[in-house]
């Protein structure tokens, strides 16, 4: 937060610990009640367990993190300087690097020919020219933005019929039904190890029919648009990141390594093979 902020006065901290079992429940402990801490029985998922803390809030932008989030110094003030000056924003999100901090993982999100969600600009150099740059979007990550908490509200929040997945862009394309728009900004960058979470993809499929049942009809395809009008060349990766993307999305490998990312291996597992990719290809 920014340097002059003080806790409790200038913003306040809600954490959702769902029944973690590390050293997460006596770091929170020790912050007394400067934070307020909602403890699940570990059922919780995204949309519910965000909701939940929704609700306990009372400023005016809600700022959602992802617990696999770092944050950079100045991570903040870009996101509320451009929502101030949108008078129609609905989100602001912003840019994230994998953990070698040269290469990005999301710039924004955009939508393949197929209508399925993709990170924009994925697996570029964050010093690539034009990526670094506010943009408005159809959609953006929730692994950290920020949204008004009034729009929330009115909103009712995320759906909570998406588990753990799809959640975010779904609201997205609410919050533009709603007459609001979706930014990023440019200059805010955070660290994202990304897939953190054990079962993460095991609803992807049902999160992905969800979400086109409902916005198939109104998703713009732009992921090779967006770039071209930035010029920014992209998707452009090597071609070990290539063939290892098709084999992890392929079909089969979906059914197979399903039960093992529900383990917390399973992630361990993931970000390995996503770290060597990244530097492979950076």
């Amino acid at each position: 937060m920014p340097t002059d902020w003080t806790i409790g006065q200038d913003f306040e901290v809600i954490v959702f610990d769902d029944a973690s079992t590390d050293s997460t429940s006596a770091l929170l402990a020790e912050y007394e009640d400067r934070i307020t801490v909602i403890v699940g029985d570990g059922h919780g998922w995204y949309a519910h367990n965000n909701n939940a803390m929704a609700k306990l809030a009372n400023g005016r932008w809600l700022c959602m993190l992802n617990n696999d989030t770092i944050l950079e110094p100045g991570w903040l003030e870009p996101m509320l300087e451009l929502a101030e000056s949108k008078p129609s924003v609905g989100v602001v999100g912003n840019i994230h690097v994998f953990p070698n901090r040269k290469t990005v993982n999301h710039a924004g999100v955009v939508f393949n020919e197929h209508r399925i969600p993709r990170n924009l600009y994925d697996g570029l150099a964050i010093t690539t020219p034009g990526i670094q740059q506010d943009r408005q979007l159809q959609a953006a990550m929730a692994a950290c933005w920020i949204t008004p908490k009034s729009l929330y509200d009115q909103l009712d929040g995320f759906d909570e019929g998406y588990r753990t997945g799809s959640e975010d862009v779904d609201y997205c394309q609410r919050v533009r039904e709603a007459g609001s728009q979706v930014w990023i900004a440019g200059q805010s960058v955070i660290v994202h190890h990304g897939g953190s979470t054990p079962g993460r993809y095991a609803h992807e499929a049902i999160n992905e029919r969800r979400f086109l049942d409902r916005w198939a009809e109104t998703i713009e395809v732009d992921w090779r648009t967006v770039g071209s009008n930035e010029g920014v060349n992209w998707p452009c990766r090597t071609v070990v990141y290539r063939f290892a993307r098709a084999v992890w999305r392929n079909p089969l490998v979906k059914v197979l390594m399903g039960p093992v990312m529900n383990t917390a291996a399973g992630v361990r597992f993931r970000q390995c093979i996503v770290r060597k990719l990244v530097n492979s290809s950076s």
